[in-house]
């Protein structure tokens, strides 16, 4: 969701979005480990997250970030990419407080069962928009250089 709607929006509006997850940790640690809410931290998510929405929407007014390269993006298509970035968040949220919760068990089992579970999604989503959203599928022209640069971008989500 993270690399689909980073092609759509612009990195900043991107990785402000991305900000969010503390929002999202807080929310989900008070419901599902039962952790306490301190009234401060309360009040600072909450300005958080009204400043993400205001960088949101100024963005989706503003002619520059309307247009990537030479492709000039509507407003639903921006409010669509900054709802798969708000879902990236927030699933990248739920991560995090699953993982706290399975603190028990060693990390070589829930990095297995992440890395397992990512490619099932991945492949799933990629058969998908191959049989559904565009059958005749895309070329795979990737060059000695953008490979690498996949495989180190693959071993940067890895190792964060």
């Amino acid at each position: 969701m993270l690399n689909f709607s980073i092609q759509i929006i612009p990195i900043g509006v991107a990785q402000t979005i991305q900000n969010l997850i503390p929002f999202f940790v807080l929310i989900l640690s008070y419901s599902f480990l039962k952790e306490k809410l301190p009234c401060l931290e309360v009040s600072n998510m909450i300005v958080s997250f009204g400043g993400v929405m205001l960088i949101i929407v100024i963005s989706s007014y503003s002619k520059q970030s309307l247009s990537i390269g030479d492709i000039s993006q509507g407003e639903t298509t921006f409010f669509i990419g900054a709802l798969f970035n708000v879902a990236s968040a927030f699933s990248f949220a739920l991560c995090n407080v699953v993982m706290r919760y399975l603190r028990s068990v060693h990390h070589s089992l829930v990095s297995s069962f992440q890395a397992t579970s990512n490619f099932v999604f991945s492949l799933t989503g990629l058969l998908i928009y191959r049989l559904f959203i565009n059958p005749n599928g895309f070329e795979y022209n990737f060059s000695a250089a953008e490979i690498l640069l996949l495989l180190l971008t693959g071993f940067a989500r890895t190792a964060s």
